[in-house]
Order: structure tokens, then C-alpha cells, then sequence
């Protein structure tokens, strides 16, 4: 497609959304495996190696799941370039900033809310090459 055709923030090569979301679900990759951020603990075994908050709550699997509704299953995109779990370093060209600070990250649950997470309340959730933030 050329190149005009496609406003920003979407891709050239294939015509494809950007879009600038973590999706919070685990997946099977193509050799059987799972993918994503699906534990409730560190995994400092994994490669990388995969670290969460210590009083993290398991991400859901299914809609029956207790954490349905605590731990989000989508959110923007919000994250570091390494494993700094500092907010304060969540780079600008994600989550909702205005002004130059970052305002807030929305936050989307299986069962059906969402919610805005203001600068405050934005805490570090998961980090693998880079740290993940809601």
C-alpha cells in the first residue's frame, strides 16, 4: 500500500494498526509453550527471567477465576526500556501523557470494567527484557 494512505501510528509494511497495548492473557506459542505474563511469582529461571511484585495475584485464565475482576486482562502500553521498575521511567511514547508527565493508563477486566489508573496509582506489574506497568 503507499505510504500516504496511513495516518500515524499504523504500519506501512502491511497496512496493519499499531496497536499500543499489553495484553495480559497467557497463549501458546508455535512450539507448545506459554507465552505472556501468567505468573503470580518471580520465574528468575525463565529467559529472561520473568519477576513480579511479591504479593502479585495470578492473571485470570478463565472468567470464572477469582482474579476476573482485580487483575486486568488488557491495559495501554506502559513501559521501561529495561527492568527499572520505576513509574517515573515509563517512556512517553506510551500511556497518557500530557505535558510531558505521564496523567494515567487505562485498564480493561474480563468482567467488562475498566479503569483509569492516574499517575499515583500506576505501580509496576511485570518485568521480562523490559518492566510492564498499570
Amino acid at each position: 500500500s503507499p505510504t500516504g494512505l496511513f495516518p500515524a501510528g499504523r504500519s506501512v509494511n502491511g497496512g496493519y494498526a499499531k496497536f499500543f497495548h499489553d495484553w495480559w492473557v497467557p497463549r501458546q506459542n508455535n512450539n507448545g509453550g506459554t507465552l505472556g505474563p501468567m505468573f503470580p511469582a518471580s520465574n528468575p529461571t525463565a529467559s529472561p527471567p520473568q519477576k513480579t511484585p511479591p504479593d502479585a495475584l495470578p492473571w485470570p485464565l478463565k472468567t470464572s477465576d477469582t482474579s476476573v475482576a482485580l487483575q486486568p486482562i488488557i491495559s495501554d502500553l506502559a513501559e521501561t526500556d529495561s527492568a527499572n521498575t520505576d513509574p517515573a521511567q515509563i517512556r512517553s511514547v506510551y500511556a497518557h501523557f500530557y505535558n510531558g508527565s505521564l496523567n494515567s493508563i487505562n485498564v480493561g477486566y474480563a468482567d467488562n470494567h475498566v479503569e483509569t489508573h492516574n499517575r499515583i496509582s500506576i505501580a509496576w506489574q511485570y518485568t521480562a527484557q523490559s518492566s510492564y506497568f498499570y
